[in-house]
């Protein structure tokens, strides 16, 4: 937006508002680094709700805020500018897609240090069943290589690595 809009963040409330112990927040903020969508205040309410994390294509604000708590937040950036007359929420509830991956209300959100992984729901059971399988076979070449057995014959034997 280039000017402050007559109701600010109504729609960004509106989302926190409706949202249930255990969702993820996912925006589409364009990739804009001129203002942060998200910051402190709006992290401390989700906490208060049960919220699991934020995900989004926009930066964070308050970083010394974020960084105290257990509330994880994946962006693409931190700056001091709020949204405030910047960035405003133009719908909630609707699929979107960030970079390149469509994301609709319902599908598995995973995140960690190395990123952010969207399943869709249609195939979410499946997909899980599978990274276990992996992760077991994962723990045993682990084991095996501890063991001091070479990696060339370890991945021969289990294909992984």
């Amino acid at each position: 937006v280039s000017e402050v809009p007559a109701e600010p963040y109504k729609l960004e409330m509106q989302a926190i508002d409706q949202m249930q112990s255990g969702d993820v927040l996912v925006v589409d903020a364009g990739h804009t680094q001129q203002s942060a969508f998200w910051g402190e205040l709006l992290s401390t309410a989700c906490v208060a709700k049960g919220i699991a994390g934020v995900v989004m294509s926009g930066c964070s604000r308050d970083l010394w805020g974020l960084n105290k708590m257990d509330f994880p937040v994946y962006g693409i950036g931190s700056t001091p500018a709020d949204s405030l007359g910047r960035i405003d929420v133009i719908s909630i509830d609707q699929p979107i897609q960030i970079d390149g991956v469509r994301i609709r209300s319902g599908d598995l959100i995973l995140g960690d240090q190395d990123g952010v992984v969207i399943i869709p729901a249609e195939i979410a059971e499946e997909t899980l069943q599978q990274a276990l399988q992996k992760v077991s076979g994962e723990n045993t070449v682990r084991q095996e290589l501890l063991e001091g057995i070479p990696v060339s014959e370890v991945f021969r034997k289990h294909g992984i690595l």
